[in-house]
């Protein structure tokens, strides 16, 4: 319960870079596995990253891509399994965010993408 609620408070506090009139936003933080799925049962999150990138901006509307990465590892003294994997999800997405000047601090955006997931095996056994 203490784990759970630990990652819950570092999913809360995580770090993001921007400046007011930036094109570019870093993010940085611990991803936390919610849900009942093969991941979140079988997973512990690692790190959690993202760049944004506005590349057009048309009056109170921006648009541009983003590209999240997720790093999350399965142990195999977590589970019955010979080796241990580790999980990388890749988030491609396009989006289109509106800037009103009436709302400076809201931000309002819609998304468009694609996840992949590659699942690394290894044996972490001495020969």
């Amino acid at each position: 319960m203490f784990q759970k609620i630990a990652l819950f408070l570092l999913t809360i506090v995580s770090i993001d870079g921007n400046s007011q009139e930036s094109i570019f936003n870093i993010e940085l933080s611990c991803p936390l596995t919610i849900d009942s799925n093969f991941v979140n049962e079988n997973y512990n999150g690692i790190i959690d990253d993202g760049l944004q990138f506005r590349f057009i901006e048309l009056n109170t509307i921006y648009l541009g891509g983003l590209l999240h990465t997720r790093h999350l590892k399965n142990s195999k003294s977590d589970r019955i399994q010979a080796l241990d994997v580790n999980l990388f999800i890749i988030q491609p997405r396009n989006f289109t965010e509106l800037n009103l000047p009436s709302l400076p601090k809201f931000y309002s955006s819609l998304g468009v993408g694609n996840s992949v997931f590659v699942f690394n095996p290894f044996n972490n056994q001495p020969s």
